[in-house]
């Protein structure tokens, strides 16, 4: 590989359109992260993190490693995706080791410094800047089927990538729905049989937005053998026994019913039940 460098390992002034392009994409997709577009649409938040993620910091590392060098439109394409694939590998792991770890402000200061840092080098290697608007008439005029079949290709690879982030995005979207949706977990289950009774080992554990009195029963075949009213559990919280169960001195058989009610429902809704085959 060779470079052809001038005035002393610098390249001759070329045209900057591209730094500016690029910086102000870049900026783009720092700017739509922001509280302040916060109700921005997700597909420009998407398509903008596509950007920053798979193609800017690549082709950015590209120029400032390579610039004034040939290459065809294949290889410059791979050398994009390739070089920004192993900034994101590469800045996973010292992410990893950071005490803020990889959250999203972290990501986007990474991706961000590194444009900032590779255009500051090519523009160093270019001898300044200078700005030239391409002849757009001459451009389509010189346009071959090959340039539009590449421009397909590249075009195609980041609707797959926008589709990639897409899906990730709306499962991280369901996936925090669920997380902080409120529920109450509840449990009962047998222990071995001791002499003429037999034990069961229920639980509450809650992960309500706010404390609730539960209310707790337990019946075998129908008939009430242990009540509580007055259950009463902050969120985090967890309530766990080993109660005894006994009929008439002897061991129970049977379908033993756990009900747990809340306090605010009516009074005849159960919120939560489990049964257990005591005969087992």
């Amino acid at each position: 590989m060779i470079f052809r460098y001038k005035n002393n390992g610098m390249l001759s002034k070329r045209n900057s359109l591209d730094l500016v392009i690029l910086f102000n994409l870049a900026s783009l997709a720092v700017i739509v992260h922001t509280p302040m577009f916060a109700d921005l649409s997700d597909v420009l938040r998407v398509t903008f993190s596509s950007l920053m993620v798979f193609v800017l910091p690549g082709y950015a590392l590209a120029i400032a490693m390579f610039d004034g060098t040939e290459r065809t439109g294949m290889e410059r394409m791979l050398m994009i995706f390739g070089f920004s694939f192993a900034i994101v590998v590469l800045g996973a792991v010292g992410l990893h080791f950071l005490p803020w770890g990889m959250q999203r402000w972290t990501w986007m200061l990474l991706l961000y410094g590194m444009v900032v840092i590779c255009c500051a080098v090519t523009v160093y290697r270019r001898g300044g800047i200078r700005i030239q608007f391409p002849d757009i008439e001459q451009a389509i005029i010189n346009l071959k089927p090959s340039t539009l079949l590449k421009a397909a290709m590249f075009a195609v690879a980041g609707a797959i990538a926008i589709s990639a982030l897409w899906m990730a995005r709306t499962a991280e979207d369901y996936a925090n729905r669920f997380e902080h949706t409120p529920f109450t977990q509840f449990w009962m289950l047998p222990v071995p049989k001791e002499s003429n009774n037999t034990a069961v080992k229920i639980g509450v554990q809650s992960s309500e937005s706010n404390p609730v009195v539960y209310r707790l029963q337990i019946s075998i075949d129908g008939k009430p053998v242990f009540e509580k009213n007055d259950l009463r559990l902050n969120p985090g919280e967890r309530w766990e026994r080993t109660l005894t169960l006994s009929a008439n001195g002897n061991a129970p058989t049977g379908i033993a019913e756990a009900r747990l009610f809340r306090t605010f429902d009516p009074p005849d809704q159960a919120y939560r039940w489990v049964r257990v085959n005591l005969n087992q």
